[in-house]
């Protein structure tokens, strides 16, 4: 279990443990996939039960996860997350590591 961090609450903090365990699985089964945009991962992991949808193509509860933990400056709490940075947005992606790095950290 993770220590809480200032800002994150606990149920955030298991959703983070959960979200990267479902997709380094994702990458341990698919080697070839090296990258996956949080749009293409949002079913994956609504079908473990993560961020019950509202409308097919609503992600914003895995994006505001995503832009807390970076304001919080806890983003590494994520793995295997990775931002295209723009001036306005950013574009989230969640991008293989060396494989037998990424699993140490789970």
């Amino acid at each position: 279990m993770m220590i809480r961090e200032k800002g994150i609450s606990e149920i955030q903090l298991l959703t983070v443990e959960r979200i990267d365990k479902i997709i380094f699985n994702l990458f341990a089964i698919n080697p070839g996939i090296r990258e996956v945009s949080i749009t293409d991962a949002l079913p994956l992991l609504r079908r473990h039960g993560i961020f019950i949808p509202c409308h097919p193509s609503d992600n914003m509860p895995l994006r505001n996860l995503l832009r807390k933990l970076e304001k919080e400056n806890q983003l590494s709490l994520f793995s295997l997350v990775s931002a295209g940075r723009k001036k306005k947005n950013n574009r989230w992606y969640f991008t293989r590591q060396d494989f037998y790095q990424a699993k140490q950290t789970l």
